[in-house]
């Protein structure tokens, strides 16, 4: 397809976003009016309806929903981020860095991430597969470079950097490359494969060449994990449905070993400091809003408003209709 009918396909919106986007700007609101509002926390790797991992390809290709929160995540394959178009922030360990358009931000398999886009803003991510990469690794071996020590380190052993991030706003040469790339994987033609491939291994020629003094690259890593603040985020976040089933699936940890993190950090276990966010909530939302007790209960976890007022009385020695009436200032 033509560089203009691909811009349309990456820009086009999906209800998914469309209605990220409605509760994102109504969230904004709420704030401006002090009157609480939990945000709604997505799985990453949930793709848009019209971009797909194709099975064909070992090098996928999808957009990444817009107006979408995301929490720490990981892959087990190589991430190249390309910053398509306007510009997003990226948290990794603690760090956070702002990819700017043209950007490419790669991410070693095992390294925990988060990207944040809250805006019209256009970030494709290339996932390359280990097998892949070492087949690439192989036809390029004879050049030497930052880029190419960094991709030997994935190949080679666990023991690598956790990202390497490459501005090259504008360098138009290695955008026409990534267009080729991205066209040839939803065009899908006779050969794409082999295509995509040469265009992979012209890309890293590229920015050996012409990129090889700006590459940023991170220290080494001995532990790749996750912070246990984004953990700890996710449950406050989703507190109307947690559990540690949930917990275990997301972060990819047992459920024992989810129970003494959260243990380690907090001096409390699972249930304990689940009930403590969602009592936390239940109070404030008894302060500063009107709404019933009922709704309030349901809005924080709970499924039985018998339970609740039980479990409220016993920890703060009153019913909620009093709490209520008791800070009413």
């Amino acid at each position: 397809m033509t560089y203009e009918k691909l811009d349309a396909f990456l820009r086009e919106w999906t209800p998914n976003e469309l209605r990220d986007r409605e509760q994102y700007l109504q969230a904004l609101e709420n704030a401006k009016n002090k009157y609480p509002s939990i945000p709604t926390l997505y799985a990453a790797g949930h793709f848009p309806h019209n971009i797909t991992l194709e099975e064909w390809s070992p090098i996928k290709i999808y957009r990444h929903e817009r107006y979408c929160t995301h929490y720490y995540h990981t892959h087990s394959n190589l991430e190249i981020m390309y910053m398509y178009s306007g510009k997003c922030q990226q948290e990794i360990d603690e760090n956070v860095i702002t990819l700017n358009e043209g950007d490419l931000f790669f991410v070693s398999p095992g390294t925990f991430h988060i990207p944040d886009i809250h805006d019209d803003s256009i970030l494709i991510n290339i996932i390359i597969e280990i097998d892949e990469l070492s087949a690439a690794i192989k036809q390029l071996d004879e050049i030497k470079g930052k880029l190419i020590d960094y991709l030997k380190d994935i190949v080679r052993s666990h023991h690598c950097a956790d990202y390497l991030y490459i501005p090259a706003s504008q360098d138009l040469e290695l955008r026409n490359m990534l267009y080729a790339l991205i066209n040839e994987y939803f065009e899908h033609r006779e050969f794409s494969e082999f295509q995509m491939r040469m265009i992979f291994n012209q890309i890293v020629c590229q920015l050996e060449r012409s990129h090889s003094e700006n590459m940023i690259i991170s220290t080494l890593s001995q532990h790749k994990t996750i912070p246990i603040k984004w953990m700890l985020q996710y449950i406050s976040y989703n507190v109307q449905d947690i559990s540690l089933e949930k917990l275990a699936h997301t972060f990819h940890y047992s459920k024992q070993h989810i129970c003494r993190i959260i243990l380690k950090a907090t001096g409390k276990t699972f249930n304990e400091y689940l009930n403590d966010i969602k009592l936390s909530r239940a109070k404030m939302l008894l302060k500063t809003t009107n709404l019933p007790v009922v709704e309030i209960a349901s809005f924080c976890g709970y499924t039985s408003n018998a339970y609740f007022h039980r479990l409220f009385r016993r920890v703060e020695g009153m019913t909620p209709i009093e709490y209520r009436k008791s800070n009413i200032k």
